[in-house]
């Protein structure tokens, strides 16, 4: 199947409300770059990130940009995108990171580039808009899991539908015990 090179896209164009952001159908499609991939997005989440930038409480400046995380459809499989960008070599380094929407165009478009690292296959019976929103509560539980300094021999709960999540808390927290609410 042959893209086209333009997409449709939400793209903010300035500070402000949200007469800032206007709809493009004109706006070029993103190519991947070494490492990357093309997604198709197919539903996006929105979280304080989208609307600060908006606001330009994160950034002096706005050149039109394209804002949202975005879950993924790669060869015909559900993925979801990472909503930080880490260094790939050094991910853990929070002072090369950056966030999705704000430092880097995504998802309220039908089309964003990721790197493959921060692409995740999801398996599960939610649909896009739902799924959406765990690269949102991802990124939310990983920070707050940071600042509670959870480690080994603590007890994590975890919602049962969020796998991408629990996935956080066993990465990130090496947590001895995760009890899965129902």
């Amino acid at each position: 199947m042959t893209l086209s090179a333009t997409m449709r896209a939400m793209v903010l164009t300035d500070h402000g409300g949200l007469n800032r952001s206007e709809w493009r159908t004109d706006w070029l499609r993103p190519e991947p770059a070494l490492n990357e991939v093309l997604i198709r997005v197919g539903a996006c989440g929105l979280n304080t990130t989208d609307v600060n930038t908006r606001t330009g409480w994160y950034a002096k400046a706005v050149s039109e940009a394209v804002t949202g995380h975005a879950p993924a459809e790669l060869r015909g499989c559900r993925g979801m995108v990472n909503g930080w960008l880490r260094d790939r070599d050094d991910p853990d380094n929070k002072n090369g990171t950056g966030y999705s929407g704000s430092e880097r165009d995504r998802g309220f478009a039908e089309y964003c580039v990721a790197d493959t690292c921060g692409v995740e296959p999801v398996e599960s019976p939610l649909g896009d808009a739902e799924t959406a929103t765990v690269a949102c509560s991802r990124s939310a539980a990983e920070g707050m899991l940071a600042h509670a300094e959870v480690g080994p021999g603590d007890t994590v709960l975890a919602p049962d539908d969020l796998r991408a999540a629990q996935q956080v808390y066993i990465e990130k927290t090496h947590a001895s015990n995760i009890l899965v609410i129902q």
